[in-house]
């Protein structure tokens, strides 16, 4: 049984770095390209610093370099999104793997479900947007914020993480694992 503990972390200097305030979609104080110092939560810290040492020398990791064991620490707040193109063109975000406390905190199971089944169209565009940044860029996306997206969670804080994954034998991103804090609290938007 592996010990069950959060991977310690020395990072390497992200080469891509990008920010983008005040996302215009409602719930998101902030969302921008991160590096593990970025985070404030420590289940984001955790995800990041352990993705960060398994791509060793990669831009990032492949799904195959993730061992959920690794991460019981924090696997139940983790979600596992392929990346897939629908016949129309559009691009779809599947949870292949949804973590037990977003199920309890959440209360639905967002397994095999695309984002927008679930959030409806506020939310879903909105967390597109998250997910085109990771996958356009191909970089780390941390965001704070309320889930006023989702009924019954208007309330809810969060820090997530989003990371790029790679299938086996790309370079492009193919899957996102993504690490959320529901327990977090954030600050107020900054002011312009």
């Amino acid at each position: 049984m592996p010990e069950c503990a959060a991977p310690e972390c020395a990072v390497k200097e992200d080469r891509r770095r990008f920010v983008l305030d005040s996302l215009s979609h409602q719930g998101f104080q902030r969302a921008r390209a991160a590096v593990s110092s970025d985070a404030r939560s420590d289940i984001c810290r955790a995800l990041f610093c352990y993705w960060d040492r398994v791509r060793a020398d990669a831009v990032f990791p492949t799904l195959d370099d993730i061992n959920l064991d690794e991460l019981c620490a924090i696997a139940s707040s983790l979600t596992i999104k392929d990346i897939n193109l629908a016949p129309s063109g559009e691009i779809l975000y599947t949870n292949r793997f949804w973590g037990a406390d977003l199920r309890e905190k959440l209360g639905f199971d967002g397994k095999d479900h695309e984002w927008a089944d679930y959030s409806g169209s506020r939310g879903g565009q909105a967390m597109s947007t998250i997910y085109g940044l990771v996958v356009e860029h191909a970089a780390p996306v941390l965001s704070t914020g309320f889930l006023e997206f989702l009924d019954g969670c208007e309330d809810m804080g969060y820090e997530a993480i989003f990371l790029p994954l790679a299938a086996a034998g790309s370079p492009l991103p193919a899957h996102i694992i993504a690490a959320y804090d529901l327990c977090f609290k954030p600050g107020k938007p900054a002011t312009t």
